[in-house]
């Protein structure tokens, strides 16, 4: 097409704020396709997983649809880029991450976990941006909130299916596995392989093999029943559903068409389903965000409406408060829901400022920390250091939006994040629009079955994401979950009208997440941060915008430039390296634990460290086979590999200095030592290592507990003394707030009780 042309074509397009239309380019509907896909699929697979590199591939392939995004427009001419002051604050928050992850390579931490979270961050940007360019207009918005909110309704049932039948078959499988590895450990000679086999499968489920290992996830498994969904924590669940639980009450409250009383059966089943799930997952601060946001979102519509409480209204919302009220009754009789999470919420609170005290005093331990952050993917190594006695557990996250931004992102990212929530409410309020369509008949939901596409590639991608993850196996339970959201959305679209979503409904569900937000975990979890983004540009899409598209030619192709630049070196330093050591370490278990190949595991470890030089897996792994080969050896035919464990040891501890586990992991192998040469030198090395452990995690009592005994063996009385009685001060701390998961063994208590004197 010539310049004049598309000059004669610019003002056409901007006037109607039209980008890739289906009509003049197919491209634009497998844009569509694939973006919806993207965006379902990170509601399929656990958001908990992504600083280990499990979701980079989503990132490619969202810089892959940037490219055929921009390539669509050159092919057709037509070049409409939605963008407002809220994409610069949203890229500058993006900008802010990739900044403190840079301080890590700079200053010393997790360098892969710092890499993979920064390019979270940008397939995060590039997502919201693929959302507002291919979501055009009010109707398109309704029909995403359709298809998200069946998605919830079956993913709803996967969590009640959890809860009741879940949790049983896990625990008889595992318990089955735990007895049969006991009595196959009887005779290891003749059982090795089948050892190999139970402990590569417990390896990659992540599933403890220790002792105390066991017992804490068997607990887990017996006492801790909550519906977790797609997730690895029923908190993030509980996120997800409060927000699709509003987006429903919105698409339910428009109902319209003949067949719009038909539907209120299937609506009302598909309500049932989210509201009992939530109550599952036992997320206190779930529940108080969704009641905050739905007054404000019911106060609101009644004010802007000038309605009065019709005796209508008010008999609804009581029968509404009395079903829930049923539902938390039907729940506590299947141990869905108990005494104790109301009875321990001041515990719970208590528990918060216990974390928000240990992440402030993170954030203000030096100046970088104060504008930097810790780095995104390294709070935890950080906070262990400053974790208050009280605290038992050792989180990833400080439990609160705000702290959490600014560990991970620095004080920009806070800035940037406000900067966001002020941008997107305020245009969305000075052009808010009624409900009701302007023109209901140039408005007609297309059939059913067009939509059916994008969430496809969304359940199909879940199914194959395994094996670019830990887990390595197909997850074809995607293939029923896909069945059954077939039938939901086909029931719930049949009452679906063409009004437009109401701007206060989705802001509604924005406040409701951050409430929840600001005491649990997750705003950096790219799937949490990704339902702020959509509901943003649910709302962008939904009220008139007549001058947010701009026309330029070189803005696309500078955008494709970027894409590819950006495309290629997520390629060659995070997904490439991600996968090649993920496929070496399997290799290596396989070769260790099920053929007894210890040379061909060796080679596959150092392959992996090789592949990607950033993580310190590979070291750890190597470390941990090359001490199992010493402990299994003769004592006068260990050769050398104690010091090849600790020299790959030492490896791991450059690649994360932070980290206190590997110089526990050094003590260990140090201590091990001591029980074979009685040597103290070996003590003393132990009691170093330990010690260096404790400077990065002081108030870890088994940790104090093991130093105690390595002093006490190196003939260091006095510091030994002193071990063993912060040792017992920590436990009786932890008794006193029961923190079962910590308790010393009783043998334990009395050898430290002998070393204090007392």
């Amino acid at each position: 097409m010539s310049k004049a042309k598309r000059k004669a074509a610019a003002p056409a397009a901007l006037s109607r704020d039209v980008a890739l239309s289906t009509e003049s380019d197919p491209f634009a509907g497998l844009l569509r396709i694939l973006v919806s896909g993207l965006v379902v699929v990170r509601w399929l697979i656990p958001a908990e997983s992504a600083a280990s590199g499990d979701t980079l591939w989503v990132v490619q392939l969202d810089l892959a649809i940037v490219i055929l995004w921009a390539w669509a427009g050159l092919r057709s001419g037509r070049f409409v880029v939605r963008w407002s002051l809220f994409d610069s604050a949203l890229w500058a928050l993006v900008a802010a991450h990739g900044l403190s992850a840079a301080a890590v390579f700079v200053t010393g931490g997790d360098r892969r976990a710092a890499l993979n979270m920064a390019w979270e961050w940008v397939g995060l940007g590039i997502t919201f941006f693929l959302v507002r360019q291919t979501i055009q207009n009010a109707l398109d918005a309704r029909r995403l909130a359709a298809i998200l909110v069946a998605i919830a309704v079956v993913l709803g049932g996967l969590g009640i299916w959890q809860h009741y039948v879940f949790y049983r078959l896990a625990t008889r499988e595992y318990t089955e596995m735990l007895n049969e590895i006991d009595s196959l450990e009887k005779n290891p000679g003749a059982n090795a392989r089948r050892l190999g086999e139970l402990q590569l499968k417990l390896e990659s489920q992540g599933i403890p093999t220790d002792e105390m290992g066991r017992k804490q996830y068997i607990n887990r498994l017996q006492f801790s029943n909550e519906a977790l969904g797609p997730f690895a924590l029923a908190n993030t669940f509980a996120g997800y559903l409060l927000v699709m639980l509003l987006l429903a009450a919105e698409l339910f409250r428009t109902l319209a068409g003949p067949r719009a009383k038909s539907a209120i059966a299937a609506w009302a089943a598909a309500f049932l389903v989210l509201v009992y799930c939530l109550i599952l997952t036992k997320s206190r601060t779930a529940w108080v965000g969704l009641f905050i946001a739905g007054a404000v979102w019911g106060i609101t519509l009644l004010v802007r409406n000038r309605q009065r409480l019709s005796r209508r209204l008010v008999l609804g919302m009581g029968l509404g408060l009395v079903g829930i009220g049923v539902l938390f009754g039907i729940a506590a009789v299947g141990k869905g829901f108990d005494a104790e999470v109301v009875s321990e919420a001041p515990k719970s609170l208590a528990y918060r400022f216990q974390y928000w005290n240990g992440a402030a005093h993170t954030i203000a331990a030096a100046p970088q920390t104060v504008i930097l952050g810790t780095g995104p993917g390294n709070f935890r190594q950080h906070y262990l250091r400053y974790k208050v006695r009280e605290s038992s557990e050792e989180i990833a996250d400080p439990h609160n939006w705000l702290l959490d931004l600014w560990a991970s992102g620095g004080i920009l990212a806070v800035a940037a994040f406000l900067a966001c929530l002020v941008l997107a409410v305020v245009p969305v309020h000075r052009r808010r629009l009624a409900s009701e369509p302007a023109d209901a008949a140039a408005e007609r939901l297309p059939p059913w079955t067009s939509d059916l596409p994008g969430p496809a590639l969304g359940f199909l991608l879940a199914l194959i994401a395994p094996v670019a993850g830990a887990n390595g196996n197909f997850d074809f339970s995607q293939l029923a979950l896909f069945a059954i959201w077939i039938v939901v959305f086909a029931v719930l679209r049949r009452g679906l009208g063409t009004a437009r979503l109401a701007p206060i409904a989705l802001g509604a569900a924005a406040l409701g997440l951050m409430i929840h937000l600001s005491g649990a975990g997750g705003i950096e979890m790219p799937g949490m941060m990704q339902l702020l983004l959509v509901l943003a540009a649910l709302a962008f899409a939904t009220v008139d915008r007549p001058t947010d598209a701009t026309v330029s030619l070189r803005l696309v192709i500078g955008i494709a430039g970027v894409g590819v630049v950006l495309f290629v070196a997520l390629f060659l330093t995070g997904t490439l390296p991600v996968l090649n050591r993920r496929a070496a370490i399997a290799q290596g278990e396989q070769a260790l634990f099920l053929d007894g190949k210890f040379d061909e595991a060796q080679e596959d470890f150092i392959r992996a460290a090789f592949d990607d030089p950033l993580s310190p897996e590979p070291h750890t792994k190597l470390a941990d086979a090359l001490f199992a080969r010493w402990q299994s050896s003769p004592p006068g035919l260990t050769g050398d590999n104690f010091a090849k464990a600790c020299e790959a040891l030492k490896e791991a501890m450059h690649q994360d200095p932070l980290n206190p586990s590997h110089y526990r992991r050094l003590g260990k192998f140090s201590l091990a030592r001591f029980s074979r040469t009685h040597d103290p030198a070996d003590a003393q090395a132990a009691a170093d290592a330990y010690q260096r452990a404790i400077e990065r995690y002081p108030t870890d009592v088994s940790l104090r507990s093991a130093d105690a005994q390595a002093l006490a063996d190196a003939g260091k009385a006095a510091d030994a003394r002193q071990q063993a009685q912060q040792a017992l001060e920590l436990d009786e701390i932890n008794h006193r707030w029961g923190h079962t998961d910590r308790y010393l063994p009783d043998a334990t208590i009395a050898r430290l009780k002998a070393l204090a004197g007392t």
